[in-house]
């Protein structure tokens, strides 16, 4: 499975498997021994772009559900867009309860025409993110991020902080684990979350990353372990 992201404006790469990062998209023709030619060539288009940074400020940009949004819980059974996006979830193991809890829905167009919406919201029921999943195999991109950070913490609405959480990779682990299950959306626990496992004194955590992600999970289990967790 390909999972490696390149975005061409900010220059960021991230490949989800091996979970190696960068910030220049020059670095990572270096790690592919890309021919010099080929790297300047990078380098004089990208001076020519004149890329600059976005300046951060201190508002927090609102984030809002893609256009196309509907919610899975109205019943549409004459639409075949409808039918093959609650085919997908079933072979998941998502029913209708998931649904109505998680909010689910799908796209029919736009950009994210022929995707899963999965919303995450944060302790005040804001969106702070959504996970998007083709519900056709054939499709070439299966996921697409929404334009914001993933410095979040995933499901946040539902976590109870005075129990044991669990730590998992995607939305369909913690749907699929039912109870205080917080999805990274990677390998790494986000700054946001292990801020706020600081602040509730969370004293007991599971870590439940995919098998390819054993020394990820050893790294957590090591910096939690040293904070008394």
């Amino acid at each position: 499975k390909k999972k490696l992201e390149v975005n061409t404006i900010s220059q960021h790469w991230h490949c989800w498997v091996c979970n190696i990062a960068g910030r220049k998209l020059v670095t990572l023709f270096r790690k592919l021994n890309v021919e010099r030619t080929k790297i300047s060539k990078l380098v004089s288009l990208l001076d020519e772009v004149e890329y600059k940074p976005t300046k951060t400020t201190t508002d927090t940009p609102v984030l809002h559900l893609p256009e196309g949004y509907r919610p899975l819980w109205q019943l549409d059974k004459l639409s075949p867009e409808y039918r093959n996006a609650i085919y997908y979830l079933k072979g998941r193991g998502i029913g209708i309860h998931d649904i109505l809890k998680y909010r689910i829905g799908y796209c029919r167009k736009g950009l994210y025409r022929g995707k899963i919406i999965i919303p995450s919201y944060d302790a005040n029921a804001s969106l702070n993110y959504f996970v998007a999943r083709a519900y056709y195999e054939d499709d070439v991109y299966k996921h697409k991020n929404p334009p914001t950070s993933k410095d979040i913490i995933g499901f946040d609405l539902f976590i109870n902080w005075d129990e044991p959480i669990v730590l998992c990779e995607g939305v369909f682990d913690a749907m699929a684990i039912k109870r205080n299950a917080i999805p990274l959306f990677g390998k790494t626990i986000p700054k946001k979350l292990m801020k706020k496992i600081y602040e509730k004194q969370t004293k007991t955590i599971y870590i439940l990353l995919d098998s390819d992600a054993i020394k990820d999970a050893l790294k957590i289990t090591d910096k939690l372990m040293k904070n008394g967790i």
